[in-house]
């Protein structure tokens, strides 16, 4: 991923993955204890990578089992307390193209380092980092916008009708009932479509940070129709 050179095709066959980066100080020094404190976080045998001394990323097979222990700010708080390092950490959403990786992987990099800049802070959802970009960002020089539309919605990127649900939904401040009674669907069919979001991507529209950097999203893929 560093050198842009393709996977290889022993690394394809898990599901899907998930990229976290961590940013901090001297961190390669703790590679052995960190890697074990990681695989024992984590519950399963991760790949740690550095780019740089100070810059790592942990890659995670089959992202969708873990989703329950990427919450909060628990992985940096143990890492801190562990290796009395400052860190800061990125969680990437749940990937299943590998086709896409490294275009992914320079994509997150990207926000990751855009929303330090202007909030540093211990732990970055993916989604949370996009209105960062967008008030640091007024052009297309440093993120293209087609490619976080396809980065944000991932595999969905056809479903218009998910569009339109995310965004109602977002605008009905999360009351799934009217959001529902104002695009006519039964309420089941409007939390399938969410559910189905929620799975593909791994990242919770219920939360209101994500739900800020999809909305962003939506409004930019708007922007391009027009």
């Amino acid at each position: 991923m560093f050198h842009g050179h393709p996977l290889k095709d022993t690394y394809k066959k898990q599901p899907s993955f998930q990229m976290i980066h961590l940013k901090g100080d001297h961190l390669q020094s703790e590679y052995s204890g960190l890697k074990e404190a990681l695989t024992y976080y984590f519950g399963t045998e991760v790949i740690l990578v550095f780019e740089k001394p100070d810059y790592a990323v942990v890659i995670l097979s089959n992202a969708k089992e873990q989703e329950e222990m990427l919450e909060e700010d628990q992985l940096s708080e143990m890492i801190m307390g562990d290796f009395l390092v400052n860190i800061s950490i990125f969680f990437g959403r749940s990937i299943c193209s590998y086709d896409d990786t490294i275009k992914w992987f320079k994509l997150e990099k990207e926000l990751f380092s855009n929303a330090y800049k202007l909030c540093p802070k211990k732990t970055f959802q993916a989604y949370e980092s996009i209105p960062y970009v967008m008030v640091e960002n007024d052009n297309d020089d440093m993120l293209s916008k087609r490619s976080l539309i396809s980065y944000v919605f991932a595999e969905l990127e056809r479903e218009e009708d998910l569009f339109s649900t995310l965004k109602i939904y977002i605008a009905s401040n999360f009351n799934a009932s009217l959001a529902a009674k104002r695009l006519h669907l039964h309420r089941n069919t409007l939390q399938y479509r969410l559910d189905k979001f929620i799975d593909v991507t791994g990242m919770d529209i219920k939360k209101f940070s994500i739900a800020a950097g999809v909305y962003f999203t939506l409004m930019i893929k708007e922007s391009l129709k027009n």
